[in-house]
């Protein structure tokens, strides 16, 4: 009885400190990633400029032309 005891204090102590680890290693990758979200999110939100493109036209003509190709 208290060998199975002993063995079960030690088996938490054990899966206590693995739990802590893995949180320390869960806290330092969120922390990597925020810093490369960070960093290429502002990348991302640059807009790109053409020149001559106004942002109010549309992409495609208002209406069809009279003649088609030939």
């Amino acid at each position: 009885m208290l060998e199975n005891r002993r063995r079960a204090k030690e088996e938490i102590t054990i899966m206590e400190e693995e739990m802590s680890m893995a949180e320390e290693q869960l806290r330092s990758r969120r922390e990597e990633q925020e810093k490369k979200s960070t960093n290429t999110g502002s990348v991302r939100s640059v807009k790109i400029l053409t020149p001559g493109r106004k942002e109010e036209a549309p992409m495609t003509p208002r209406r069809t032309p009279a003649r088609f190709g030939l």
